[in-house]
């Protein structure tokens, strides 16, 4: 079948161009609004950020002993947290904005736990079943941490998440698998 002649054709590779700069371009949106989230609070007093990429997380894969830990860390490519100790700087109105940027760029809610005036929203952005990024978020009067991960994660990779940061316990909390978690 001769298709040089087909007009069809350069019409198709149009296309899956079109979707191929589509998608490189809400993979760069979401991380845009998470990064322009942090950098309105990095420079106060009492706020930490830390920003891990491929080699550092490949051999901190490499060092541990927990076998699904380092399965774990070993499909993250990128770590990005914020912490505000003492005092939280994010108002009201600088959470609900990030929110609607990260469901606007992809992500899901996942859940949403408040205890007490800790509140933690839980978001994941998927690509055929696969979790690429997470985000977590958790905020209180006194404190707020930003956690977001990049990856490839299987969602029963979500409980064996474990860091040591107020609120984290939290992932503990989620089911096992997507179809388990509790829909309003």
């Amino acid at each position: 079948m001769n298709t040089s002649n087909n007009p069809f054709i350069p019409f198709v590779k149009i296309f899956f161009v079109l979707i191929f700069l589509t998608t490189l371009t809400n993979a760069a949106q979401a991380q845009r609004c998470i990064n322009r989230f942090i950098d309105k609070f990095y420079e106060k007093e009492d706020v930490s950020t830390i920003e891990l990429g491929g080699t550092l997380l490949s051999m901190a894969s490499n060092m541990g002993d927990d076998d699904d830990a380092a399965k774990i860390l070993a499909s993250v490519y990128r770590l990005q947290v914020m912490i505000m100790e003492e005092k939280n700087y994010v108002t009201n109105s600088d959470l609900n904005q990030l929110k609607r940027d990260v469901q606007n760029n992809g992500f899901d809610e996942l859940m949403m736990v408040r205890s007490g005036k800790e509140r933690v929203n839980f978001f994941i952005k998927e690509k055929k079943g696969t979790i690429t990024n997470v985000l977590v978020v958790i905020s209180s009067e006194d404190g707020f941490v930003l956690l977001h991960i990049k990856g490839k994660l299987k969602f029963e990779d979500l409980r064996k998440l474990d860091f040591d940061v107020n609120g984290s316990d939290t992932l503990k909390k989620i089911p096992t698998r997507k179809s388990d978690v509790p829909r309003a």
